[in-house]
C-alpha cells in the first residue's frame, strides 16, 4: 500500500515496491482486500498448522498479506506469548544454501527481540568452529534450538519468494530441512511465492507437497472498490470517494488494465493525483521505487554465487577488500576470484588497486544506493554514508546550514516524510559544515516527528543529548555499563558524574575521581557527596570527610548523616557524631534520628535522650525502632502497659522471633503468663528459629523461672518434639530447672556433669535474683 507525508499531504507511490518500508499502523490500516485469505491463514496458523505456501504472481499482495500475519501475532499479547515473527525481506539474494537460511533466521531473531542478543557472536564462534557448510548448518539450528527453548518460543518464519529462495538449495539440502522441520516444534514457515512451485519442483521432491498451499488471485470489483477508498483515505483526497461511487466503468476498466494486481492498481491509480511531492528526499524515494523492476531482474540474472559477492559490496557505500567479501560470503579464495572477475568484466563491479588486498564498488553509484536503501538492515550507517557524501558534493557549508534549517523547519511543521525526516535528519547531524546547536534542534525534532508517528525508524535515530542519556541509562540499569559510559561520552556535553558512577560500579576508583572531579567544577554538587563515599570506601578517611563537610556546606541530603555515621563508627568521635546527627535529624531524616536514638542508647549511655528519638523514629515509620524503644522501656522498668501496645500491632504485622520473645517477656512481667506462652509460641518450636535464636529463646526460659513458673518450662522440655532436641539444646537451663524441681525430681539434678555445673550455679543465682 502507497503511502504520503501525513503531514504534508502530498501524494507518493514510495512505497508501492516495498510494503515492508511502511509503519506497522500504516499496512494494518490500509490492509483492506485479501480480509479472507488473512483470516483463513491466521486460523491455520494458531491451530497449529506450520507450514503454509501463499502463491501469486508478483503485486498481488503476498508481501503485504504475510507482514498483516506476522504483526497480528506481534500484536496480540495471547499469541505473543507463544510466538515470534520473523519476517524475511521481499528479497533474500544472499540465501544460496541452508546454513545461509538460518544464519538470517538468527540474525533478524537478534536484531527483533532483545531477549535474544548474542547471537552473532554466538554465530560468529560457530563459524570459526565450523569449517564444513553441513556441520556448521547444523551448529546454527541448535544454537536456533537451544534459544528457543530457553525462552520458550516458537518462531514463525515469514518468506517472501520462496521458490527463489529454496530453488537454489541443493537436493540433500533439501531433505535435511524437510526432515529437521519435521522433528522440531519450535519453528514454523508461512511462505509466499510468485511461481508455481510444481513448474520446477518434481513430485518426487522431497519438499513436493510439503506445504498446504493456497493462491492468490487477481481482486475482484468490490475489493477493487475498497483499495481505492483506501487510497483516497490515505491521500486525504476527498474527491476520491466520489469517484469510486459515481464513476464505476473507469474503476471497472482499472480492475481488468491491472489484471487486479495490487500494484499495478496502485501505480495506475496515479491516474487519479495530480500533485507531485515537493520533497528531494521523497521524489528520490519515488526514483527508487520505479527502478526496482530494473536493478531487481539485473540481479536476477546473476547466478546464486554472484547475487551474494554482489550483496557484499552493495550494502557498502565505501570500497569493500577482497578479503572481507571472503569472510562475509565464505566463498573459497578461487571461487571468489572467478566470480569478481566476471563481475567486473559485465561492469557490475569497479576494482580499486590497494596492495594486496584490492577493494570493489559497485560500478553503478545509483544502484549502490538502491540496494543500501532498499536491502540495508534498518539503522546501518551507509543508509546515511552515501547521503551526506552527496550533499556534502553538491553543497557548500552555508547550503548544508541552509538546508539542515529547512529541514528543522519542515520537521516542525510536520512536512517531512518519515524516512526523509530520518535520513536528511541524520545526514546532516553527521556533517561538520551544521553547528552543533542546529544538530541537536534537529535530532530533537526528528525524533519527537518519528514518535509522534510511531515509527520504527525512531529507534534508529542518532539520538540528541537528551535521548543518549536515555539509552546510556538503559544500559546502567541493564548492567552494560561500559556501553552506559560509551553513550554518555558520545553526548554533546557529556555527562561526567554518570560517567564517574559507571567507573565506581566497575571499580576503578582512580577513573572515578577523574569524573568526580570534573563534574564538581561544572557544578554537581551531588557529585560531591558520592566523591567522598567513595573516598570513605578506599578508606581515605581525610579526603572522605573534607569532601563529605563540602557536601553539608552545600547542602545536600545524607551530608550530614554520613559525616555522623563516619564519625561514630570510624573514629568514635561521638561528640561529633552527635553534632551531625542531630543536624540531620533536625530535618526529619528518619536514619539520623533512628542511628541518633541508638548513639544515646548505647555509645553515650543517655537513655531519656534515647527514648526521645527512638519515640521521634517510631513517628516516622521505623519498625526498628519500635522494638528498640520497647526494648528500652522493657529495660528501664515501670512501661511494660505502653512497651506492650508499641510492640504487640509490630509482632503481630511482621511476626519476627525478636520481637515476638520481647513481647512474651513483657507480658511474663504483667502476669500475663497465658498471653506470655502465645506470643512465644511461634519461636520457641520452630527448629529453623531455634538453631538462630536460641539465646533469646533461653533467657525468656529463665525469666519464666525468675517467675517461679516451672511448670511451664518442665512442659516445654517434655511436651516438644523430640527433633527438637531440647534438653540438648538448653542443656544449662534444663539442670537449673530441676534444681527447682528437686523435691519432686530428687535424682535429676545430680545428673549435672561437672563441666555444667558453674554454669547451672551462676543460672541458679540469676534466677533468684
Amino acid at each position: 500500500m502507497p503511502s504520503k507525508s501525513v503531514a504534508s499531504g502530498q501524494r507518493t507511490a514510495a512505497y508501492v515496491y516495498n510494503p515492508k518500508n511502511q509503519s506497522k499502523e500504516q499496512l494494518v490500516d490500509s490492509f483492506v482486500v485479501r480480509r479472507e485469505k488473512y483470516e483463513t491463514l491466521l486460523a491455520e496458523i494458531t491451530d497449529d498448522a506450520r507450514y503454509l505456501l501463499v502463491e501469486g504472481k508478483r503485486g498481488m499482495g503476498k508481501t503485504t498479506l504475510l507482514l498483516r500475519l506476522a504483526y497480528e501475532l506481534e500484536s496480540r499479547p495471547e499469541l505473543r506469548e507463544r510466538f515470534l515473527p520473523i519476517v524475511f525481506n521481499e528479497e533474500e539474494y544472499s540465501i544460496r544454501r541452508l546454513y545461509k537460511f538460518w544464519e538470517r533466521v538468527l540474525i533478524l531473531l537478534e536484531d527483533g527481540y532483545p531477549q535474544f542478543s548474542g547471537l552473532t557472536e554466538s554465530r560468529e564462534e560457530l563459524s570459526e568452529q565450523h569449517t564444513d557448510d553441513r556441520s556448521y548448518e547444523q551448529a546454527l539450528f541448535g544454537l536456533l534450538q537451544q534459544r528457543l527453548r530457553e525462552q520458550s518460543k516458537e518462531i514463525v518464519v515469514f518468506i517472501d519468494n520462496f521458490g527463489d529462495m529454496f530453488g537454489k538449495f541443493e537436493v540433500e539440502e533439501a531433505y535435511r530441512l524437510r526432515a529437521t522441520l519435521q522433528t522440531d516444534n519450535n519453528v514454523r514457515i508461512v511462505a509466499g511465492s510468485s511461481v508455481v512451485l510444481d513448474n520446477y519442483l518434481e513430485s518426487d521432491h522431497p519438499l513436493y507437497g510439503f506445504f498446504e498451499r493456497y493462491r492468490l488471485t487477481g481482486l475482484d470489483a468490490e475489493e477493487t472498490r475498497r483499495l481505492l477508498l483506501k487510497l483516497g483515505e490515505v491521500y486525504g483526497d476527498t474527491d476520491i470517494a466520489q469517484v469510486v461511487q459515481q464513476q464505476r466503468g473507469r474503476i471497472e476498466t482499472l480492475r481488468r488494465l491491472s489484471g487486479g494486481v495490487i500494484r499495478t492498481i496502485v501505480l495506475l491509480f496515479e491516474v487519479f493525483t495530480t500533485e507531485q511531492s515537493d520533497s528531494a528526499f521523497e521524489d528520490l524515494e519515488n526514483i527508487l521505487d520505479k527502478v526496482t523492476p530494473l536493478y531487481k531482474h539485473r540481479m536476477d540474472d546473476l547466478s546464486p554465487e554472484q547475487q551474494e559477492v554482489v550483496e557484499a559490496v552493495a550494502l557498502q557505500w565505501d570500497a569493500v577488500s577482497r578479503s572481507r567479501i571472503a569472510r562475509l560470503t565464505r566463498m573459497r579464495d578461487s571461487e571468489l576470484g572467478d566470480h569478481l572477475d566476471q563481475l567486473v568484466r559485465n561492469e557490475m563491479l569497479v576494482e580499486i588497486d590497494s596492495d594486496n588486498d584490492p577493494m570493489y564498488q559497485l560500478s553503478e553509484r545509483f544502484f549502490n544506493i538502491w540496494y543500501i536503501m532498499r536491502h540495508g538492515r534498518r539503522g546501518d550507517r551507509d543508509k546515511v554514508q552515501w547521503l551526506l557524501r552527496f550533499l556534502e558534493e553538491w553543497c557548500d557549508r552555508q547550503e548544508l546550514q541552509q538546508q539542515a534549517r529547512r529541514q528543522l523547519k519542515a520537521l516542525r511543521q510536520g512536512k517531512a516524510g518519515e524516512r526523509a525526516a530520518f535520513y536528511l535528519t541524520e545526514a546532516l547531524a553527521g556533517s561538520d559544515a551544521v553547528d552543533d546547536a542546529l544538530k541537536t534542534q534537529l535530532l530533537e525534532e526528528a525524533k519527537q516527528y518519528l514518535d509522534q508517528r510511531n515509527s520504527d525508524l525512531s529507534a534508529s535515530l542518532s539520538q540528541a543529548d537528551s535521548q543518549l542519556y536515555d539509552e546510556a541509562m538503559e544500559a546502567y540499569d541493564r548492567g552494560d555499563l561500559r556501553e552506559a559510559i560509551h553513550r554518555f561520552q558520545q553526548m554533546q556535553s557529556p555527562d561526567y558524574y554518570a560517567i564517574a558512577v559507571c567507573y565506581t560500579h566497575l571499580e576503578e576508583p582512580e577513573r572515578a575521581i577523574r569524573y568526580y572531579q570534573r563534574a564538581i567544577d561544572e557544578g554537581n554538587t551531588q557529585a560531591i557527596s558520592d566523591l567522598a563515599n567513595l573516598y570513605y570506601g578506599r578508606r581515605e578517611l581525610d579526603q572522605a570527610i573534607r569532601y563529605y563537610h563540602q557536601a553539608s556546606e552545600a547542602g545536600l541530603e545524607y551530608a550530614d548523616y554520613n559525616l555522623a555515621v563516619l564519625y561514630q563508627t570510624e573514629l568514635q568521635d561521638y561528640a561529633q557524631a552527635e553534632t551531625y546527627y542531630r543536624r540531620a535529624a533536625a530535618q526529619n531524616d528518619l536514619n539520623a534520628v533512628y542511628n541518633l536514638a541508638i548513639l544515646y542508647d548505647t555509645d553515650l549511655q543517655q537513655p531519656d535522650k534515647a527514648e526521645q528519638y527512638y519515640r521521634q523514629a517510631v513517628e516516622l515509620g521505623s519498625a526498628e525502632a519500635v522494638y528498640d524503644l520497647a526494648a528500652l522501656l522493657y529495660r528501664r522498668g515501670g512501661s511494660d502497659e505502653e512497651a506492650i501496645e508499641q510492640l504487640r500491632p509490630l509482632a503481630e504485622r511482621e511476626p519476627h522471633p525478636l520481637y515476638q520473645q520481647l513481647l512474651a517477656l513483657l507480658y511474663l512481667r504483667t502476669d500475663e503468663l497465658e498471653s506470655s506462652l502465645e506470643a512465644i509460641e511461634p519461636v520457641w518450636r520452630n527448629l529453623n528459629v531455634l538453631d538462630e535464636y536460641g539465646m533469646q529463646v533461653q533467657d525468656y526460659l529463665l525469666e519464666l523461672l525468675r517467675h517461679k513458673e516451672y511448670q511451664a518450662v518442665l512442659d516445654y522440655f517434655e511436651q516438644s518434639p523430640t527433633f527438637l532436641r531440647l534438653k540438648d539444646r538448653f542443656v544449662a537451663v534444663y539442670y537449673t530447672l530441676m534444681y527447682f524441681l528437686q523435691d519432686r525430681f530428687p535424682k535429676e539434678y545430680r545428673k549435672v556433669g561437672s563441666e555444667l555445673k558453674v554454669t547451672v550455679e551462676e543460672m541458679v543465682a540469676q534466677v533468684r535474683g
